[in-house]
């Protein structure tokens, strides 16, 4: 095969330009952003590093930046073994019908749980995933933005997926960042059009039992000085988009309490 691949398997989906290469004979994964902006490869290593502050190593994929062909692409590992397999959230829940007592969240659970994780673990998961996600204002946590890990082999379900794809945060998606209406957007994927932001938080109330608030210290910053590294973001976006990192930071920690 060709040291870069410019069709990655058709299971990624998604809109962005992806590609695959081989660096020094490490296949890694690249994901470009939008326009001339390409803030989204950046966005990725912001939430890589909250992700380590709020989770375990093995509970998300690692993005980083790489520059090719005088692009600069997020690039991580495949995140799975290889005899493992990624099964989205969308093919748990798309085939089985959905009992009118349940919501669509506690839907999710239970198939989970049918498929044999431990319910507790699951919401936990989830939890971590859906925090983070407010945090960085994530729009895009669809139901093929998550899943489950299973081997190919035995089909056995060995865990939640590592958490994969939030580029789709910290706004990108706006234009100018100077009215309350350009950082209001609906949280995905529940209900039919998703859903307040803080009302998904809320759905994990009585499940934070992992959070602790000093993992956000100095997080904002962070995030200012990653979109710094981009020349194609504008100072100003910048220190607006880390005021209002902060701003749901502190909210994350009032709804976790």
């Amino acid at each position: 095969m060709h040291p870069t691949c410019l069709a990655p398997n058709s299971t990624l989906g998604g809109d962005l330009l992806k590609k695959w290469k081989i660096v020094d004979g490490h296949r890694i994964l690249l994901k470009a952003g939008v326009g001339f902006v390409n803030q989204e490869p950046y966005n990725e290593v912001a939430a890589t590093e909250l992700h380590g502050r709020m989770m375990a190593p093995e509970e998300f994929t690692s993005y980083r930046l790489f520059e090719d062909a005088r692009r600069v692409y997020s690039a991580c590992d495949n995140l799975l073994g290889p005899d493992e397999e990624l099964i989205a959230a969308w093919d748990v829940v798309r085939n089985v019908k959905q009992p009118n007592n349940l919501s669509d969240f506690r839907f999710l659970v239970s198939r989970y749980v049918q498929l044999g994780l431990d319910e507790d673990y699951v919401i936990e998961q989830l939890a971590k995933m859906f925090a983070a996600d407010f945090v960085l204002a994530n729009r895009d946590r669809h139901y093929r933005n998550f899943g489950i890990v299973r081997n190919v082999e035995t089909l056995e379900v060995a865990c939640i997926a590592p958490v994969f794809d939030t580029g789709s945060c910290l706004w990108s998606n706006a234009e100018l960042l100077d009215a309350p209406i350009d950082f209001e957007y609906k949280a995905k994927p529940f209900k039919d059009v998703g859903m307040r932001p803080q009302d998904q938080v809320g759905l994990f109330e009585g499940h934070f039992g992992w959070f602790d608030p000093a993992c956000l210290e100095g997080f904002p910053e962070r995030v200012a000085e990653i979109l710094g590294r981009n020349p194609n973001i504008a100072e100003r976006r910048i220190a607006t988009v880390e005021r209002q990192v902060r701003k749901n930071a502190e909210t994350l920690v009032r709804l976790a309490r």
